[in-house]
């Protein structure tokens, strides 16, 4: 019942939330265009974008990560694949199986995107993503 009581709130909400949620994804975008090492995950037309969080697909995944939270900056990998669960064994999958999913899954970083989130913070976090890449060149 709490779930739900918050869940139809929210939808009250749903054209705000979803300008703000699209105009900070937007935000990164214009942010990191430049950054070789970044790229974003395609949109599709015929979908309804609204962004969970802003996943992008990065190089050296593992010390990007830690960089930014030695910087403060939170972030997520890429949802573990399914192939990859221990559920999912009696299947028989192999890793190479699913090449292109192994690359995005090892590449593949999110940022944050929630309503609240402000402007210097996502400059701050593409701040840092940049400074991070420029560091490695040196």
């Amino acid at each position: 019942d709490l779930q739900c009581a918050v869940g139809v709130a929210q939808l009250k909400k749903f054209k705000e939330i979803e300008k703000k949620k699209i105009e900070n994804y937007r935000l990164y975008q214009s942010l990191l265009k430049n950054l070789e090492e970044v790229s974003f995950i395609e949109e599709v037309d015929y979908s309804n974008f609204v962004p969970f969080r802003v996943p992008i697909r990065v190089k050296k995944l593992d010390k990007l990560i830690k960089y930014l939270e030695d910087n403060g900056i939170q972030t997520r990998g890429f949802f573990y694949p399914l192939h990859l669960q221990p559920c999912f064994d009696y299947l028989g999958y192999k890793e190479e199986d699913f090449p292109v999913t192994n690359k995005v899954y090892s590449e593949g970083l999110c940022l944050p995107v929630f309503p609240g989130l402000k402007k210097e913070q996502i400059e701050y976090v593409c701040e840092k993503i940049k400074e991070f890449y420029r560091r490695d060149k040196l």
